[in-house]
């Protein structure tokens, strides 16, 4: 908790996030910057990304039909996947489904539009552990490798060191 208001700039606990999820990975952040900071790598001996590890028959971008189906909601003991995902992410979902109005409430998955669903596959596939978030976080790894250089060359930044 100390590291936390040190690193994270929370001196008062009154501001402390209500969300467990939220509160561990604060904490988890806070950690890691305690830690040393490695050297950064310089240029052109940055690492690259050579391959991308091929997903067997993993769905880049989920389906209404993977996250809701009406034929297999009753045969399973757990209920649908998108009600784990409702109840896991609860906070997220509120957020997402804030503007719907959906009859009978926005647990009523089988009254979804198309527009709806997309909104919900989009995001259902982000919270997953999918094809679709490993590209996502490809995509930006460019801009990254850019602004790591570009500070670099920055007397101002934390990223110089010496090679003396």
């Amino acid at each position: 908790e100390r590291a936390s208001k040190h690193y994270c700039n929370m001196s008062d606990t009154r501001e402390w996030p209500a969300n467990k999820e939220l509160q561990w990975r604060f904490l988890a952040l806070s950690r890691g910057l305690g830690l040393p900071m490695p050297r950064p790598y310089r240029p052109p001996y940055l690492p690259g990304l050579t391959a991308l590890i091929p997903h067997f028959e993993e769905p880049i971008l989920l389906q209404p039909e993977d996250l809701y189906s009406e034929e297999s909601g009753e045969s399973r003991d757990l209920g649908h996947l998108m009600d784990y995902l409702r109840i896991k992410y609860m906070d997220e979902f509120k957020n997402l489904a804030q503007n719907w109005s959906v009859p009978g409430g926005i647990r009523n998955w089988s009254r979804y539009n198309p527009q709806q669903w997309k909104e919900t596959c989009i995001w259902a596939s982000m919270r997953l552990q999918t094809l679709w978030r490993t590209v996502a976080g490809i995509c930006k790894y460019h801009d990254a490798l850019v602004l790591h250089h570009e500070l670099q060359g920055t007397n101002s930044s934390g990223l110089l060191w010496n090679r003396e």
